[in-house]
């Protein structure tokens, strides 16, 4: 997909929102955050501290996304919980970007053993 601005990226993704909790999207080249949700003004942060990381994630679907010109999904864990993640390149003036889509699989944090 190609696009102008990032509105129209969000415009286009907005009939997700009610499906999806949370919508991003990534420069891979630098790792990270243009912008998420409506905050348009982006927030400039490396892509993977949501996820507590130091580094890139191993199995990083943004770059492979990126490298293959695809769409890829995977399951991430955090404090207990799980996402689905689903990431796809678009182009925004002529440069590419990847959108991220998450949605969260469960509610509760797991239990601990005893």
């Amino acid at each position: 997909m190609d696009f102008l601005n990032i509105q129209e990226i969000f415009k286009f993704f907005a009939n997700f929102y009610k499906l999806f909790d949370v919508v991003r999207v990534i420069d891979t080249e630098k790792k990270q955050v243009i912008c998420s949700d409506d905050n348009l003004e982006g927030h400039k942060s490396v892509c993977y501290e949501f996820w507590e990381k130091d580094s890139q994630c191993s199995d990083c679907i943004a770059s492979r996304a990126m490298s293959q010109k695809d769409t890829f999904m995977k399951i991430e864990y955090l404090k207990g919980r799980a996402f689905l993640v689903l990431a796809s390149p678009v182009r925004l003036r002529g440069e590419e970007y990847i959108v991220e889509i998450w949605l969260k699989i469960s509610q509760k944090p797991e239990l601990q053993p005893i």
